[in-house]
């Protein structure tokens, strides 16, 4: 029982100890950088020995716009991805979903739209067939006019042999005749309406439709061939690199994937997002030169200049859990330039950033 209780005290005691470790190194470090501010000589490997005072930001390697988060716009199966460290051109594809449903629909918009082409084809030629038609209800409104005046004069012999009792007409053949007029007139007014139905028709309307028409199908065809190039692949935004990739083939990827597929990172100039706590962010402006080192491991170091301030104070653009990484601060983001050597630096490296006071 006793050896029981001596080694839980151990275990509490070490674990004290380790607590106390990393509380005294984390005070250290904000102590040495406070002392940095105030004009306190600097801690080793904090600032550069040989330049003046300044204030000390952790940041890390980036580009002006940032690494490029790549989703594909539509959910689907993912049937290729490139692999990582992969250089690739602008529009380059980097990954691919099964798109065979897209390609049924572009083809089926395609048959569509031979379809009312031929239409409209067929509708350029209507302005001659309307003529002829016209003048084709012109000659049938002569002839039926020819058909009347026949028939009146059938019935003027009818009445003739009646009157002078050359032949044997009975009432009934003259109303006949009576009734073969009146339906040779008719047969003109008919003809007539026809006519001017006709005239009522232009043939610039149908071809006009048959175009709208031609060109609806013909936006749909787009839209399905777009479908088929944009929604189902993701290509690069840029001349650069593929960082990283979260999926691979026979997996679901889409808009809304918990993981980012593929992270790109465009080829520009490195820059260093330095982020300075709100305590000194007063003393930071564009201009002021800069010394830059590995945050990790004492080495080579480079010279910058403070191009941009932030107009805001925010919380960290990357929260990372790191030994001595205050998350829950506000920090203001100043971009570095550097001056030479940038081919040398990682996206994401952490690098420690001594801004010089006195600049401009």
């Amino acid at each position: 029982m006793a050896k029981g209780t001596s080694r839980r005290a151990w275990w509490v005691v070490g674990i004290v100890l380790l607590v106390g470790s990393a509380v005294g190194a984390g005070r250290l470090f904000q102590h040495a950088s406070a002392g940095a501010q105030e004009g306190a000589p600097p801690s080793p490997g904090l600032t550069d020995p040989a330049g003046p005072l300044g204030i000390i930001a952790q940041g890390y390697v980036d580009v002006k716009d940032g690494v490029r988060r790549l989703f594909p716009l539509q959910t689907g199966l993912v049937v290729w991805v490139a692999p990582e460290g992969k250089a690739c051109e602008k529009d380059e594809v980097l990954l691919q979903l099964d798109d065979q449903l897209a390609k049924f629909d572009a083809a089926r918009a395609k048959a569509a739209l031979q379809e009312v082409q031929a239409k409209y084809k067929q509708a350029k030629k209507l302005p001659k067939q309307h003529e002829l038609e016209v003048e084709a209800q012109k000659k049938a409104i002569k002839f039926a006019e020819s058909q009347v005046r026949l028939a009146q004069q059938n019935q003027k012999l009818r009445k003739a042999y009646k009157s002078f009792n050359v032949a044997p007409i009975t009432k009934s053949e003259i109303d006949a005749g009576e009734a073969l007029v009146l339906k040779a007139q008719a047969n003109v007014e008919l003809e007539q309406a026809k006519l001017n139905k006709l005239k009522e028709i232009d043939p610039a309307h149908e071809i006009e439709r048959s175009l709208a028409d031609a060109n609806a199908k013909k936006a749909l065809l787009d839209k399905a061939e777009k479908a088929v190039g944009q929604l189902y692949q993701v290509r690069a935004p840029a001349k650069g690199t593929v960082l990283r990739v979260q999926t691979a083939a026979g997996e679901l990827a889409g808009p809304q994937s918990s993981l980012v597929p593929v992270q790109f990172c465009p080829e520009e100039e490195r820059i260093v997002r330095a982020e300075v706590l709100q305590d000194w962010a007063a003393k930071v402006k564009v201009g002021q030169e800069c010394d830059i080192q590995d945050d990790a491991i004492s080495g080579k170091r480079w010279k910058g200049k403070v191009t941009h301030v932030s107009p805001w104070y925010t919380q960290r653009r990357s929260i990372i859990q790191e030994p001595f990484q205050l998350n829950d601060v506000r920090t203001l983001e100043c971009l570095v330039s550097l001056d030479g050597g940038a081919e040398e630096l990682r996206i994401g490296q952490r690098l420690r950033v001594t801004i010089k006071q006195g600049g401009p």
